[in-house]
């Protein structure tokens, strides 16, 4: 039988079948390539297969691509390489080269390849870009061209856990999705390692999210460098598809002590895993230790209460939650190691609050400064806010805010009397922005290399805070996730956005 190999650009959808990859037959050790054959010869004429089966023109973003030959170990597999886009016959002739231009390294797709009783398999280990072409070659023959469909038939569950670097012995691996999945256990394979185990529901055992499933091994995994990688797809007991899954080389390690320790907690706080919480109306400020945990907090059945996270220290935010309700959580920790906890905890939610978050800061803008410097607030509490007695501080001193009233889940815009929402320089405000004109921004303006900002209340308590983060003129800074309370980045030239939801690394509309 002769096998031959295809490398493929970020994963070939496996069925659970072809996983298993039996031990190369005893009858073709030490054969070599036909003497009247090249290998070139022999890929011209191979089959080549996807999985999941589909045209090589409409192929999903995670799969394997499946070679038969009758004899696999007449090829190097370390000479398949899978790029991204075509390659122009001048790049394929320098495909093989021992040093790969720096041109073609930047579009070189990381595979794996092994020999299977049919041939060879070529296995990503990234997920595809939609609507793409790449293209494998066996050094400088082009073996085929392949197309990657803008549309999925799946929802394709990302790699969650453990952290890069990290891989525990038991606990191999935890995928999630944003669409709930259903209860699922289902036996797999890992190749070309050949290692078994179970895929669950939730992110370890006796955990039930519906966004995520985690595999357990059935034994420990051979310690020797070979590579274990998921199959290409979960499947139900009747064999239909529920999901893709990111591909993910999972190697063990040895299992040390749990890394998780809880933290003590402050008087208003609550013990919540082994961090600590603050129950507000539709939400729990949760503070972490400062240990790379996933945690996972779900309700009673009904409740709709289902949030999984990754946090390494700092504070996140754990919401929607129903108001003025009793309600039985249960939260569960993965550590770097594998180590589970799992605890149950009793909260009640407060009636609806006003909740005024540090949203966005153009401290460096194009126009002038300090007139057209802004800090942008949003309420996204259930019940308007007013300004009146709070005051914006910075490094030197506070700014009090006037009498404006903030309705739920809108957005006031702090400036200086002078400030021009002309859009003359800067991104001007959509028309629906509050403003909140203050004699002077500041002591002399905000500092373009960054300074904190915190929001006090009357009585002094601060509600919001905002780091000091430098940016160049005419980007602004904002908070990239309102369930993270410490997560930050800078916007495109031209891509703040007062008084409206963050643009984020929008494309820039200027020079």
């Amino acid at each position: 039988m002769r096998v031959s190999f295809f490398h493929v650009p970020v994963a070939v959808v496996a069925s659970f079948a072809s996983a298993c990859s039996p031990a190369w037959p005893s009858s073709l050790e030490g054969s070599g390539p036909l003497p009247e054959s090249t290998p070139e010869a022999v890929l011209a004429h191979a089959e080549l297969s996807s999985e999941p089966r589909a045209p090589l023109d409409a192929v999903p973003r995670v799969l394997r691509l499946h070679i038969q030959v009758k004899d696999a170990l007449a090829f190097d597999l370390t000479r398949f390489h899978l790029f991204e886009g075509d390659l122009s016959d001048a790049q394929l002739a320098s495909a093989d080269d021992a040093a790969l231009s720096d041109t073609l390294r930047r579009r070189e797709v990381a595979v794996v390849t092994w020999r299977s009783e049919e041939g060879v398999v070529v296995a990503p280990t990234l997920m595809l870009q939609q609507a793409t072409r790449y293209v494998l070659s066996y050094g400088k023959f082009r073996v085929a061209v392949v197309d990657v469909t803008a549309e999925e038939s799946s929802q394709t569950l990302s790699f969650r856990w453990p952290p890069e670097g990290r891989s525990p012995s038991g606990l191999l691996g935890i995928w999630c999705g944003e669409e709930p999945l259903p209860a699922l256990q289902m036996p797999a394979f890992l190749q070309p390692s050949g290692a078994t185990g179970l895929f669950r529901s939730g992110v370890a055992p006796g955990e039930f999210s519906t966004q995520c499933v985690h595999f357990e091994a059935a034994n420990t995994l051979p310690n020797d460098g070979m590579t274990s990688l998921p199959p290409v797809s979960l499947h139900d007991g009747a064999g239909e598809e529920l999901a893709f899954l990111e591909p993910r080389a999972l190697r063990a390690q040895v299992l040390e002590t749990s890394l998780q320790a809880p933290l003590s907690c402050d008087s208003g706080q609550l013990p919540f895993g082994p961090g600590c919480a603050r129950v507000e109306d539709d939400r729990i400020l949760l503070e972490t230790p400062n240990v790379e945990l996933l945690w996972s907090v779900q309700g009673a059945a009904g409740t709709g209460i289902d949030r999984v996270f990754s946090a390494s220290g700092g504070a996140r935010s754990i919401w929607p939650l129903p108001t003025e309700a009793s309600l039985l959580l249960t939260v569960t920790t993965v550590d770097a190691l594998g180590g589970v906890a799992s605890t149950s905890q009793f909260v009640r939610t407060k009636s609806p609050m006003a909740h005024l978050v540090i949203d966005e800061v153009l401290a460096n803008p194009v126009g002038p400064e300090p007139r057209q410097e802004w800090v942008e607030l949003v309420n996204d509490g259930l019940v308007a806010a007013s300004l009146v007695g709070m005051a914006l501080v910075d490094v030197d001193g506070e700014t009090l805010l006037p009498d404006v009233v903030v309705p739920p889940g809108a957005r006031v815009l702090i400036v200086n009397e002078g400030y021009d929402p002309s859009g003359k320089w800067d991104p001007a405000p959509v028309p629906e922005t509050i403003f909140a004109r203050v004699p002077k921004l500041g002591k002399d303006g905000l500092s373009n290399e960054g300074e904190p900002l915190e929001l006090l209340t009357s009585t002094g308590e601060v509600v919001s805070t905002f780091p000091a983060k430098k940016a160049k003129a005419g980007r602004s800074v904002y908070r990239t996730d309102p369930k993270s309370l410490e997560d930050f980045a800078t916007s495109a030239f031209g891509g703040s956005s007062p008084g409206a939801p963050n643009l984020g690394n929008s494309p820039s509309t200027q020079p």
